[in-house]
């Protein structure tokens, strides 16, 4: 927490002066996105306090007084999961037979959208298949997710689907949905808000109204 907590301060305060060198204004909307940027990194919330205070003291040395609202940061983030996901998580993916809905899980799990597991391909798992460092939906393959995407890779095989085929068919709605079905039949922490297209399992909310930044003459 000590090494933590003194390279995050040391790395807001070199942001800080890189703006002042280059003449940037300072505004609550960067200010937000600086603290976001760290808060999305953490995975527990005792880490998110730390970076949160080290980011107070960086900004107080440059003489601002930057103000966060703790406790609506936090029932933002409580409705998250943490942004890495542990190999455990994939183990329970066993408890499904079939093997579309569990891939389709194992790839979320790895840090792929909805939108980008739904253009997976029967090629794209060949490929993966044949090279292993070969990427599905934009992230590396976690060696406790190959299983199933292995064996979803020989379903569509014995299905005779063609190369170009979708990896995962069904309907637009079947991913979002699959992905909510395995969060209640597994207990899977992926978090209970809106699962949107283009997000992550590790995107975290840090509300814009949480910041108030003030200069301090």
């Amino acid at each position: 927490m000590h090494d933590l907590y003194c390279d995050t301060m040391a790395r807001v305060a070199s942001w800080l002066d890189s703006l002042n060198t280059a003449g940037a204004d300072l505004t609550v909307e960067l200010a937000h996105g600086s603290l976001k940027t760290l808060i999305e990194e953490q995975t527990t919330f005792d880490r998110v306090t730390v970076v949160t205070r080290a980011a107070q003291a960086a900004y107080h040395r440059a003489g601002w007084f930057l103000d966060i609202d703790e406790r609506e940061l936090r029932n933002g983030l409580v409705r998250f999961p943490p942004s890495m996901t542990t190999p455990d998580l994939y183990d329970r993916l066993r408890a499904y037979r079939e093997p579309t809905r569990a891939a389709t899980v194992a790839l979320y799990l790895a840090g792929a959208t909805p939108e980008q597991i739904r253009s997976v391909t029967v090629d794209d798992l060949a490929q993966w298949h044949h090279n292993p460092d070969h990427t599905i939906a934009g992230q590396p393959v976690p060696t406790a997710a190959a299983p199933f995407l292995r064996a979803a890779l020989y379903m569509r095989a014995f299905d005779g689907a063609n190369p170009g085929a979708p990896a995962f068919p069904g309907d637009r709605r079947r991913v979002v949905l699959d992905l909510r079905q395995a969060a209640a039949d597994l207990d899977l922490n992926m978090g209970d808000a809106k699962l949107h297209e283009t997000s992550t399992i590790g995107s975290r909310r840090v509300p814009t109204t949480i910041v108030k930044l003030e200069y301090m003459a």
